[in-house]
């Protein structure tokens, strides 16, 4: 059981990290192209 709830918890983590690397990473594009602008 703690294993399986250990990989939960392991996953849930990644897909909340990818979700705050998507957005700083669409802040950063947002702000240059501003920049570029």
């Amino acid at each position: 059981m703690s294993k399986n709830f250990l990989k939960g918890m392991s996953s849930y983590n990644l897909e909340f990290v990818r979700k705050i690397v998507i957005c700083e990473s669409s802040h950063v594009i947002l702000r240059t192209n501003l920049k570029v602008l």
